[in-house]
């Protein structure tokens, strides 16, 4: 009885030391596709099982999934569902199923910033959208240096912003906001980066509107003349 109780133990304590392996996450042919249209190849080639992971959490394949890009290397015009600049651009996706709409804004920098201050991302509402099981979703930094995750949010009734400080190390960013909505009508969204150094109490001087910068973000007080106006992108729901 007592050998039994032993070798019992011991192939507990053995179970207890022995490493979970977690399986790969293997994308499918539409996952790598959606991250070499929205981020890089180079961005699939070096991903991480967190980034996968987070990939197969919307679900791609299981969804109706629209993403529109237009890519403007020096001065745009036009706004729509993509814009760039030579410097960054910033693009927006949805995934639809019959309960709710799953949001990703990818905002990638194609060079590296002069600045390093306190940059926005947010999205305005119109018509009866509004926030699926979460007032916003998440806000990845991600870069070759130290990833995070932005905590700064400022909720208001038609939207949301949430505000970082760049890296002053970092040589690539990408920028990734995602987040589920019900309803029907437009989603605007936008990055503003911020051209001198600034604070986060400044970085929050806005209020969300079609008359903002990138049609999101109206700044007031000394944050209206911090931040480039980079035209925003949008998509309906």
């Amino acid at each position: 009885m007592k050998k039994t109780l032993f070798i019992f133990m011991l192939f507990g304590l053995f179970t207890f030391l022995t490493p979970v392996v977690k399986a790969e996450v293997i994308l499918t042919d539409k996952e790598k596709n959606f991250v070499k249209e929205v981020y890089s190849e180079e961005y699939l080639n070096d991903m991480t099982e967190e980034q996968k992971l987070r990939v197969r959490e919307w679900d791609l394949d299981n969804k109706e999934v629209e993403t529109n890009s237009i890519e403007e290397k020096e001065k745009v015009l036009t706004r729509g569902d993509y814009f760039a600049s030579s410097a960054k651009s910033v693009s927006i996706t949805k995934a639809c199923n019959t309960d709710a709409c799953s949001i990703v804004v990818i905002a990638k920098w194609n060079g590296s910033p002069s600045v390093r201050s306190y940059d926005v991302m947010g999205a305005r509402f119109t018509g009866t959208i509004t926030p699926y099981q979460y007032k916003n979703g998440v806000t990845y930094i991600e870069t070759d240096d130290v990833n995070s995750t932005c905590v700064n949010y400022q909720n208001l009734s038609n939207g949301f912003g949430c505000s970082f400080k760049l890296s002053e190390t970092a040589k690539s960013f990408y920028i990734t906001q995602s987040f589920s909505v019900v309803g029907s009508g437009t989603i605007y969204a936008s990055y503003q980066h911020a051209m001198t150094s600034t604070s986060l109490t400044i970085s929050k001087q806005y209020t969300l509107a079609y008359a903002g910068f990138g049609k999101v973000f109206d700044f007031y007080g000394t944050a209206r003349s911090v931040y480039d106006q980079m035209n925003g992108v949008d998509i309906t729901i």
